[in-house]
Order: structure tokens, then C-alpha cells, then sequence
């Protein structure tokens, strides 16, 4: 009986150096997930930094030319819009 109560402890410590091997390894993978995840962040702001930036400058330096023509096909298209709403209810 006390062979098998060995037999059994034995294999009870190796399924536990097993069990924290594992976690050790989910550990460290956690840890690679959570640094990439906040480089990605840190990424992700840098570029809607860069992209508001762009954005500013653009506003900024487009010519009045630029912004009457921007407006003219948007009115056009709206006409087109509303045409073809009219052709539907019609």
C-alpha cells in the first residue's frame, strides 16, 4: 500500500511540474500579447496624431478654388439625389 501511495504522490508532483510549466508558458505569452497590444496603442495614437496634423494642414492650405469646387459637385450631387427621390415618389 505504501508503494502505491508512492506510485501515486509521484505522479501528482509530476502532473503539478507539468501544470506550472504550463502556466509559465501562458504567462509569458500573456505578457507578448500585452506588449504588443500596448505598442499597437501607442502606434495607433502616433498615427491619428500624424493623421489630425495632416488633416489641420490640409484645411490650412487648400485655396478657395479648392473649396467652391468641393461645394459645386457636392450641390450636384445632392441634386442628383433629390431627383431621383422626385423620380420615385413621382
Amino acid at each position: 500500500m505504501l508503494a502505491v501511495f508512492e506510485v501515486r504522490l509521484l505522479d501528482l508532483l509530476s502532473l503539478y511540474e507539468r501544470q506550472q510549466r504550463k502556466i509559465e508558458e501562458l504567462t509569458a505569452q500573456i505578457k507578448t500579447g500585452e506588449d504588443s497590444l500596448q505598442q499597437t496603442k501607442q502606434n495607433n495614437q502616433s498615427l491619428n496624431a500624424k493623421y489630425s496634423k495632416l488633416l489641420t494642414a490640409h484645411i490650412l492650405t487648400s485655396e478657395e478654388g479648392e473649396v467652391k469646387s468641393a461645394r459645386m459637385r457636392l450641390n450636384k450631387l445632392v441634386r442628383e439625389v433629390e431627383k431621383c427621390i422626385a423620380l420615385l415618389n413621382g
